[in-house]
């Protein structure tokens, strides 16, 4: 019975009751009947693998020791806590619906494990602070809670380096120091141990792109904590907008990390052709580990670029802004760049003269800009561009422009071959709000 997870506790009205859970690996389920209003019958249990685009994410991998805030002790895989902290033994949104909570300078939690990596989970939030912390009495190393989000629980505030296995001490005192501004209260959620010799498998990067030419795609794998032992990993792969068999190969070999080794690759075939069939992406899945712990990241999307289609240099590239709505998340300036140009948009602060700056990489003498903008209304934008990132040329003064359906409610804006390395869009009128808002900025260049 030892080998039993509960993965899920609630309660059944009706005669139907769904549960969604994160992707996980077993052979059994038990379902435990805890208090019926009547003698309980069931006529059939579905179990079903959810697609990788609804399906929820799992917090931590199967086969990591969680000490939870509330295993309070002196021994192995327990936390003692010292000085003043809020035991909030129901607190929800947090591991296990609990938490340790503080602010007062120089408390203190210890907590000892076997293993070779560890993480620590928190909150974080603007007003949250750091912890000094020391593993074996090492020297300090600062841990940062603070989050531009209001308020996120269950965040991996920090990553160990990988450690010599065997058993640590780690020591946590708030600092009273909050280096951003703001608060310096902090939680303790749960520490993730990796207890093995042989390490825990992730990929490297959870987004590539690669040229449709380059003949293949090499997928990065790492394996962190350890390398003890022969690891053999295998691998799944899910058509989205490219299709298997047409723009890349459906069978992809397995991996086998040697006694030692720490990296490797997964390959896969890609497929080129002579139409202009635009940019597409396929993801590539871990989906067996044998030897080692799955880790965290299990899954990346490979992006082909087209050969034949002219190409946005703005992709991807590097987003700065002046400021973003509220800190949200669901505006962050990585989605101007994120080829999705219905679902995502970034939007600034509500004030005057908002700005946003896309970094190409290297120079390129550009053509023409295009901006797309969802709602269907003027808006006025100067834009300037620099070599440097340092000196800015006005290269178009501030214009009106209108967004229409008709026309995919996109701007495009001709710039005759302007060399540069970095485009800024500043927004000098907004009628709907005074701010700064796009789903998406292409930048062109006719320069072969």
């Amino acid at each position: 019975t030892d080998s039993w997870k509960e993965v899920f506790d609630g309660q059944t009205i009706g005669y139907k009751r769904l549960v969604r859970l994160a992707p996980m690996t077993a052979s059994k389920i038990r379902i435990n009947i805890l208090s019926s209003q009547d003698v309980p019958l069931i006529n059939n249990v579905g179990v079903y693998k959810a697609d990788s685009a609804i399906e929820l994410e799992s917090n931590v991998p199967d086969g990591l020791i969680v000490i939870d805030d509330q295993d309070v002790g002196t021994g192995l895989n327990q936390i003692q806590y010292e000085g003043t902290w809020d035991d909030r033994k129901t607190q929800d949104g947090f591991y296990n619906n609990s938490s340790h909570w503080t602010n007062s300078i120089g408390a203190k939690a210890t907590f000892k494990f076997k293993g070779s990596k560890f993480y620590i989970l928190s909150a974080t939030c603007p007003n949250h602070g750091t912890f000094n912390m020391r593993i074996d009495g090492q020297e300090t190393i600062v841990v940062d809670n603070y989050g531009t989000e209001d308020f996120l629980e269950q965040q991996i505030v920090y990553e160990s380096e990988d450690l010599t296995y065997g058993e640590h001490t780690v020591e946590l005192v708030l600092s009273g120091q909050n280096p951003h501004g703001g608060g310096y209260a902090a939680h303790l959620d749960a520490i993730y141990v990796l207890d093995s010799e042989s390490g825990m498998i992730e990929i490297a990067d959870d987004d590539i792109i690669v040229n449709e030419d380059a003949g293949r795609v090499e997928i990065p794998i790492k394996r962190v904590g350890g390398t003890k032992g022969e690891v053999s990993v295998s691998f799944s792969l899910e058509s989205g907008t490219a299709l298997q068999d047409q723009d890349f190969q459906r069978m992809i070999e397995d991996v086998t990390f040697k006694d030692g080794q720490s990296e490797a690759f997964a390959s896969v075939k890609l497929f080129d052709n002579d139409e202009m069939d635009g940019n597409r992406s396929f993801k590539v899945r871990i989906s067996k580990v044998v030897g080692a712990i799955t880790g965290f990241t299990t899954k990346t999307t490979v992006n082909i670029i087209d050969d034949e289609t002219p190409q946005n240099l703005a992709y991807h590239k590097n987003v700065t802004v002046s400021s973003i709505e509220d800190n949200l998340v669901q505006f962050d300036p990585q989605n101007v760049v994120d080829g999705n140009i219905d679902n995502t948009r970034w939007s600034s602060e509500y004030n005057d003269s908002e700005w946003l700056e896309v970094d190409l990489g290297q120079e390129y003498l550009i053509d023409n800009v295009k901006i797309y903008w969802e709602n269907a209304r003027p808006s006025k934008y100067k834009i300037l561009t620099s070599i440097d990132g340092q000196n800015y040329t006005e290269v178009i003064p501030s214009t009106d422009y209108d967004f229409d359906p008709k026309t995919g409610n996109q701007v495009v804006i001709d710039i005759d071959n302007v060399k540069m390395q970095y485009i800024r869009l500043t927004f000098t009128k907004n009628t709907g709000a005074v701010a700064g808002q796009i789903a998406e900025l292409e930048v062109y260049t006719n320069d072969k």
